[in-house]
């Protein structure tokens, strides 16, 4: 909850001010509410659905800010992965972002064109069986970076919104196995540990949304 609350408040510090004392007279489309298609298939964490809500402003001519939270549920795909006729899986978890954009060339204060900036996102998601996980036995998966971004946005009938970017930065993964006694320790995951240890981040991203 501190980290969503962090989050927040970062968030409001770096929204425009429309207030008397700001000159600029703003666009009509300056504020695009998004989310992601690909999501609720497969999340930015393994065998989640990932129900994301993107807010984006423009903070300058050719600038923008972008915060969004997302909220993770089981995949579709987890329990056929898993088999059927087997155990009733558990996934809950969540995911904040935040990113900071500065467009190449764009229509002033419109949030459309070439982009670069910082990306910014920590995610979180507990793995367990219903009988368990009411007797607080779970695997925690967390999954953090920071990257630069490089994407395109652009605008279809003056209101409709389409996204995309790759880029690579810095990364941290943890996954802990917690137990009813309060005692946890990592996971050993094999062949995986090399893949999940590495700090080396590759980020891709398709948004879309509606713009106001």
């Amino acid at each position: 909850m501190k980290r969503i609350g962090l989050f927040f408040l970062v968030l409001g510090t770096c929204l425009p001010v429309r207030g008397s004392d700001f000159s600029v007279d703003f666009p009509k489309y300056t504020n695009v509410f998004k989310t992601s298609l690909i999501g609720p298939a497969w999340g930015s964490l393994p065998f989640t659905s990932e129900y994301r809500l993107l807010y984006e402003v423009s903070t300058g001519k050719y600038q923008s800010v972008q915060a969004g939270i997302s909220y993770f549920g089981k995949s579709p795909f987890l329990q056929s992965f898993m088999g059927s006729g087997g155990p009733s899986y558990f996934v809950r978890g969540h995911r904040i972002q935040y990113m900071h954009r500065f467009f190449f060339r764009a229509p002033e204060f419109d949030p459309i064109g070439w982009y670069i900036g910082p990306m910014a996102s920590y995610a979180m998601a507990k793995y367990s069986l219903y009988p368990w996980i009411y007797k607080n036995r779970y695997v925690k998966a967390e999954h953090s970076f920071f990257a630069i971004v490089v994407g395109k946005q652009v605008r279809w009938w003056k209101r409709f919104y389409m996204d995309m970017f790759t880029g690579m930065g810095y990364k941290k993964n943890r996954v802990t196995q917690f137990y009813p006694n309060n005692t946890t320790k990592p996971v050993d995951l094999g062949d995986w540990d090399e893949i999940l240890e590495s700090n080396i981040k590759l980020t891709f991203g398709f948004n879309v949304g509606f713009g106001f």
